[in-house]
């Protein structure tokens, strides 16, 4: 499995039980690395792709309950969100690590 920079324990955080739990260590251990590649890959995807794209972090602010999943770092075509446009994302969950298309 390709990690990019991520470790098992990573993985294991979408095991923990509860929501303030959970985001807690995703907040600790996955937004960093998102961050870090997000900010890698916005300028190559820009490039080769023709157009700009903005690297956004997914906030999980409207859930109160139910821990996330996942969580991902999303590249779209504003500064200001990326929900309202077709994005590429960059997912990680207990399974992994996958890409997606959103439209």
């Amino acid at each position: 499995m390709a990690t990019l920079g991520f470790l098992r324990r990573d993985f294991e955080v979408f095991a923990i039980e509860g929501f303030s739990a959970r985001m807690a260590k995703i907040d600790e251990l996955i937004n960093p690395r998102l961050t870090r590649l997000g900010s890698r890959l916005a300028p190559e995807l820009s490039q080769k792709l023709g157009m700009e794209f903005f690297p956004h972090i997914a906030k999980h602010m409207r859930r109160t309950a139910i821990p996330p999943a996942e969580t991902c770092v999303a590249f779209g075509p504003s500064r200001a969100g990326y929900k309202r446009y077709a994005y590429l994302a960059l997912c990680v969950s207990a399974a992994g690590i996958h890409a997606r298309t959103v439209v």
